[in-house]
């Protein structure tokens, strides 16, 4: 699994959810181009953290250079529709940018537990609902 976020906010949420998950230090990453050849190879669950994220997965607005040498504007990539605890496969990814960004941290953190853990953490029945990706430009590669 990789969190990747692209805010420095949400870097800090992807980190403690990593924490309370059980995922190494490692398994976190702000930089644009790891999380890109992540999801690109299929052999990571990347979890898109935040806002910029998502955005930036979904759609590289703002033109960040990118191991495929994609201009701005599109990505080969699709959204992974459910919670995961197995590799979607190559050009997918997860989006843990809530639809309010209160609900954020708590999405990630229910992501990445369900990811590493096979269920939701205890006391949660139901995922904060995601917001869909914009074609906003934020955050940093």
């Amino acid at each position: 699994m990789l969190l990747y976020a692209a805010a420095p906010g949400d870097l800090a949420s992807a980190r403690r959810a990593a924490l309370a998950a059980g995922v190494p230090a490692s398994g976190v990453t702000g930089s644009f181009s790891t999380a890109w050849a992540a999801a690109l190879n299929g052999n990571y669950l990347v979890i898109a953290v935040g806002p910029a994220a998502n955005d930036a997965l979904y759609f590289n607005t703002c033109g960040w250079a990118d191991p495929s040498g994609e201009s701005a504007g599109g990505t080969p990539f699709v959204l992974s529709s459910t919670p995961l605890n197995q590799v979607p496969g190559v050009d997918s990814y997860q989006d843990a940018a809530a639809a309010t960004v209160a609900q954020t941290p708590r999405l990630t953190a229910a992501l990445a537990y369900y990811a590493t853990h096979g269920k939701l953490p205890a006391g949660m029945t139901k995922l904060p609902g995601a917001a869909a990706p914009a074609r906003v430009c934020s955050g940093q590669p």
